[in-house]
């Protein structure tokens, strides 16, 4: 079958969901180092290492047309990494008000689960 100027007509896809969305751990992919430009100007310095670790963690969700109610979950929940370990701070962008409270915090002596 083809159109009035002689293309041929493409089939419209149908899906059978609303909608899906895919989650992955906030340690997943790797650390893409940018490549210097030829504008002549000058790199920042890494101010800390990444935090991408090639995590495979990921989650797919799926919303059905027929049933919308209902959510179907793809779960692959195994980290190679530590959940919520103390080295996961450093890579959390905290605001100055926060860091100050957590360096006065630190400076009267708490401890980290305290």
């Amino acid at each position: 079958v083809r159109a009035e100027d002689g293309q041929p007509l493409r089939k419209k896809k149908t899906v059978d969901y609303e909608f899906v969305k895919y989650y992955a751990c906030n340690r997943h992919g790797k650390f893409k180092k940018t490549e210097n430009n030829n504008s002549g100007a000058v790199q920042r310095p890494v101010q800390k290492k990444s935090k991408k670790i090639g995590c495979p963690a990921t989650m797919k969700t799926t919303c059905f047309k027929n049933d919308p109610d209902n959510v179907a979950i793809k779960h692959n929940g195994e980290h190679n990494h530590a959940v919520g370990s103390p080295d996961d701070l450093q890579h959390l962008p905290f605001s100055s008000s926060v860091r100050g409270m957590i360096e006065q915090r630190l400076r009267e002596g708490y401890a980290r689960r305290d």
